[in-house]
């Protein structure tokens, strides 16, 4: 039975989350390296988008930056969270939400306007938040590969995941929302504040600290965030608070949701995908994703209608709300449904078993 206070294991760090010194210094030198390259690039003229007008390839990498959309990232931080490993996917998504809170900053900082080919995207370029997010999600994964199991794996995670970190940004640039120096500001942002989590990560996770006290640091956190944010852009733009109020809310929402849903969860629900069989992962993959994109869906369809002066506290709300849904709603309900289903099988069993039996009792009194 869970104790009052959050037991070690369920927090503990893994050596599939942790960083040496060699590793924490090739990184910063690749990262640093494109980094370089981009501004002498800039510097000598190439910062113009690679905008291409030929149908075919345009529709290629419109495909290709929808990996770096919101449904993309819902879909694989639930089969991650669902089916794989549950604290992994937490780990990767609170990073993901640092990263995106200070996009969202620096956007707003900068109000850099995107090229002239932009006339999918109308918020501002500098930096690219599709760069920010691929590196920050799919750079955690990519950090932790050697740690899968088996060869084949750790082969396939790390193909994918350098080729989405390679040709989502590419693809900004070739549908034209973008230019070089948006993608290289979100290479450096997402890369610092990817090695900066994962030094300091794994030093939070194995705080003996109970369940109360990581509510309470998690809300603070993602509150002060949100706050001190909106009002270091007020002081640089006094003229558009409510705007940057309202973009703040999204990663503040989601930060603050999660901080209190997770150790709940840890603490009273214990959803572990590592014990489901093939079956039951198939079926939490299917139905939670189905579940959590349905929900995200109606939540936008639902907060736009409110009025528009509403906006910048129910955009909190708003995901604030799907946060719920996704580190207590669907752990619960997954928990709940494979009892149900295991006690329906004993039960069935017990059944069929009485059954033979009587069957059996009645052939011997016959004979």
């Amino acid at each position: 039975m869970p104790t009052n206070e959050l037991s070690h294991s369920n927090y503990s760090t893994s050596p599939h989350h942790r960083l040496n010194s060699k590793n924490i210094w090739i990184i910063s030198s690749i990262i640093a390296a494109i980094v370089i390259i981009g501004i002498v690039l800039i510097k000598i003229g190439f910062n113009e988008p690679l905008y291409s007008q030929n149908p075919t390839i345009y529709s290629i990498f419109k495909v290709i930056t929808e990996f770096g959309g919101d449904y993309a990232y819902i879909f694989f931080f639930l089969l991650i969270y669902l089916t794989i490993d549950k604290e992994f996917a937490e780990r990767i998504i609170f990073n993901f939400l640092i990263s995106l809170n200070f996009t969202n900053f620096f956007k707003l900082t900068f109000q850099d306007p995107r090229p002239s080919t932009s006339t999918i995207e109308a918020s501002y370029g500098f930096p690219s938040g599709h760069t920010t997010g691929t590196l920050s999600f799919w750079g955690y994964v990519a950090l932790n590969v050697q740690e899968f199991e088996s060869k084949r794996s750790k082969w396939l995670v790390g193909i994918g995941t350098t080729l989405l970190i390679i040709l989502v940004p590419i693809s900004r640039l070739v549908i034209g929302v973008h230019d070089l120096g948006d993608i290289i500001g979100g290479v450096g942002l997402a890369g610092f504040l990817l090695l900066l989590y994962s030094y300091w990560e794994p030093k939070i996770s194995v705080a003996p600290w109970s369940m109360g006290k990581r509510i309470w640091i998690g809300v603070i956190s993602g509150l002060l965030m949100w706050l001190i944010c909106s009002l270091l852009l007020y002081w640089i733009h006094p003229s558009a608070l409510w705007e940057q109020v309202e973009d703040m809310a999204q990663p503040a929402g989601l930060f603050i949701g999660l901080s209190i849903t997770i150790p709940i969860e840890h603490h009273y629900i214990q959803y572990n995908p590592k014990a489901l069989s093939v079956n039951q992962k198939i079926i939490a993959g299917t139905i939670g994703i189905v579940i959590g994109i349905a929900f995200y869906f109606g939540l936008s369809i639902l907060f736009g209608l409110f009025p528009d002066t509403w906006n910048p506290i129910m955009r909190g709300v708003r995901y604030f709300l799907f946060a719920i849904v996704l580190g207590l709603g669907l752990p619960s309900f997954f928990v709940w449904l494979f009892e149900y289903l295991k006690k329906s099988n004993e039960k069935n069993l017990v059944e069929i078993s009485t059954e033979d039996s009587t069957k059996d009792s009645r052939k011997n009194s016959e004979n």
